[in-house]
């Protein structure tokens, strides 16, 4: 498996995320906007734990899980 980040992302055209990043958040501190996007876009946890919406159903996320 290629290791993908951001220098080489153009060798890997099938790679599915064009843009990616490693977000860290305080306790109470988790975005809590609604927004859209017309992409693909996945979290993984990797501590904490944290409500979220997706596609109207609430859900509470925890290390491991992917979003």
């Amino acid at each position: 498996m290629p290791v993908v980040n951001m220098q080489n992302i153009e060798e890997h055209p099938d790679f599915p995320f064009r843009n990616f990043g490693v977000y860290y958040f305080k306790p109470g501190e988790f975005p809590s906007d609604r927004h859209y996007h017309d992409c693909d876009e996945a979290w993984l946890v990797v501590s904490g734990k944290a409500k979220v919406m997706s596609e109207g159903k609430e859900y509470v996320i925890g290390v491991g899980d992917i979003v």
